[in-house]
C-alpha cells in the first residue's frame, strides 16, 4: 500500500508549471521541484493535483530579432556631362523666358538679369561670405531682383536657399562643388540670354521714342489747325466789325443827314411864316436875288407878259393876275 499523495495549492501548482516550463532539469543529485508523479496503482489524485502531475509542454527557446530602419543614404553628386550642362542651360533659359522676360518690361528684365550675373561674379571671385548672405530687404535686391515676377525663383535654381535669423529672411548659398556648379550653369544662362534682352530692350525703347515723337507731330499739328481756326475766326470776327462799323456810320450819316433836312424844311418854314407876317412871300433860301427891290422870278414874270403882249395874243379887256383893278 502506497503512501498518501500531499495535495498542492493552487498556487504551488501555478509555481510547478512555471518552474516546468523553465525547462532547465535539476543538477544530479538535486531533488526535483517537480513532485514525483504517484504510481498507477495509487488511488486517484486530487483535481488540483492532477495539473501539477501533468507533463509540461517544452515551448521553443525565444528568439528576439531587432528590426532596425535604415534611409537609403543620397548618393554622392557627381559632376554633369557637357550634354547635361546644355540641357540645363536651355532649361533654364525657358524658366527665363516664362518668368522674368514674359511679366516684365524689357528694361526692368535686362536690370534684373545684369543683377544676378554681377551677384553670381561675386561669389565666384571672392571668398567673403557677405557674398554668400544676402538680405532680402537689401533695397538694390529688392528693387532690381526680387520685385521682378521670377527673380526669387531663378535665385533658387542658382542655388540660394532660404533662412529667417531675427525675423529677417536671407539669401544664403553654400561653398560646396554642387552648389557652384549650378551657380555656374545659371549664370552661363543669363549670360547666353542677356545680349538677346539688351536688343530687344533697345528696339522697345527706340519704338517707344518714334511713338513719342508720332505723339508729338499729331499733338503739334492739332494745335497748329486749332490755331489757325483761332486765326480764321478772329480774321472773321475783324471783317464782321468792320461790316458792323461801316453799317453804323452808314446809319449815323443817313440819321445826320435826315436831321440836317428836317432842320433846313423847319428852317423854311419859319422863313415862310417870317414872309407872311410882312406880307411878302418868302422865296427859298438860296434863290432870292434881290434888285431894285424885286425877285428874279418877278422878273421872269414880266419878260412872259410883254412876250404875250408883243404876240397879241392878250388882246382883249381885262387885267392880269396880280394885277391891281
Amino acid at each position: 500500500m502506497s503512501a498518501p499523495t500531499t495535495a498542492l495549492s493552487p498556487r504551488q501548482a501555478a509555481v510547478a508549471a512555471a518552474e516546468a516550463r523553465l525547462a532547465r532539469p535539476a543538477p544530479p543529485g538535486e531533488p526535483s521541484a517537480t513532485p514525483s508523479p504517484a504510481p498507477a496503482s495509487a488511488a486517484a489524485p486530487a483535481p488540483n493535483a492532477a495539473l501539477a502531475l501533468a507533463p509540461a509542454r517544452r515551448s521553443p527557446p525565444a528568439t528576439f530579432s531587432l528590426a532596425i530602419s535604415t534611409k537609403p543614404s543620397t548618393p554622392a553628386w557627381t559632376v554633369p556631362t557637357p550634354e547635361e550642362d546644355a540641357t540645363r542651360r536651355a532649361e533654364l533659359g525657358r524658366v527665363l523666358m516664362r518668368t522674368v522676360v514674359r511679366h516684365a518690361a524689357y528694361a526692368s528684365a535686362v536690370t534684373c538679369v545684369e543683377t544676378l550675373i554681377k551677384i553670381s561674379q561675386n561669389i565666384t571671385a571672392s571668398s567673403d561670405l557677405k557674398y554668400r548672405d544676402l538680405r532680402a530687404s537689401n533695397g538694390a535686391l529688392k528693387s532690381k531682383v526680387l520685385d521682378v515676377p521670377g527673380g526669387h525663383d531663378y535665385m533658387i535654381l542658382m542655388g540660394f536657399r532660404t533662412e529667417t535669423r531675427g525675423f529677417e529672411k536671407h539669401y544664403i548659398v553654400q561653398q560646396t562643388p554642387r552648389r557652384a556648379h549650378e551657380l555656374r550653369i545659371a549664370t552661363e544662362a543669363l549670360q547666353d540670354l542677356l545680349p538677346v534682352l539688351q536688343q530687344r530692350a533697345k528696339t522697345k525703347t527706340a519704338a517707344d521714342e518714334n511713338a513719342k515723337k508720332a505723339d508729338a507731330a499729331r499733338v503739334a499739328a492739332a494745335l497748329r489747325e486749332i490755331e489757325a481756326d483761332r486765326e480764321a475766326v478772329r480774321a472773321r470776327a475783324e471783317r464782321e466789325r468792320f461790316a458792323r462799323e461801316a453799317r453804323e456810320a452808314k446809319i449815323k450819316a443817313e440819321e445826320e443827314e435826315r436831321r440836317r433836312l428836317e432842320e433846313e424844311i423847319a428852317n423854311m418854314g419859319a422863313d415862310w411864316d417870317k414872309g407872311q407876317g410882312a406880307g411878302a412871300v418868302p422865296a427859298p433860301t438860296g434863290q432870292v436875288h434881290q434888285t431894285g427891290g424885286r425877285s428874279d422870278d418877278n422878273d421872269d414874270d414880266d419878260d412872259e407878259d410883254d412876250a404875250y403882249e408883243e404876240t397879241g395874243l392878250f388882246t382883249g379887256p381885262g387885267q392880269r393876275l396880280g394885277d391891281s383893278a
